[in-house]
């Protein structure tokens, strides 16, 4: 591990291993919380050694964050969503940009 990607706390390094749990609730119901690729790397960053998750199945799964390999065919739910604001923004910024063309 480089010295960039060595979290810190309080000024000092810190090499701790740490459990994560992840659910989503829906209509008082467990729904899936798998993460992605992008929380597996910053997962793996800052020293996650196991994350556990609830399933679509209402259940709760784990997985050694170590272990994982570089599947980018799985989004969560989160990713899903910021890239969804993401295509509302730029629709705004283009439909903004438009108007203002015409106006000027």
């Amino acid at each position: 591990m480089d010295s960039s990607s060595v979290p810190y706390v309080n000024g000092k390094v810190h090499r701790k291993k740490y459990n994560l749990l992840v659910v989503r609730v829906s209509d008082d119901k467990l729904v899936d919380s798998t993460p992605c690729m992008i929380c597996i790397n910053m997962m793996k960053k800052y020293n996650v050694k196991r994350v556990y998750f609830s399933t679509e199945n209402g259940t709760i799964d784990s997985i050694n964050v170590s272990d994982c390999e570089n599947d980018t065919s799985h989004m969560s739910h989160g990713l899903k969503l910021t890239i969804q604001n993401m295509s509302y923004v730029n629709q705004v910024i283009i439909i903004g940009r438009v108007i203002r063309d015409k106006v000027s």
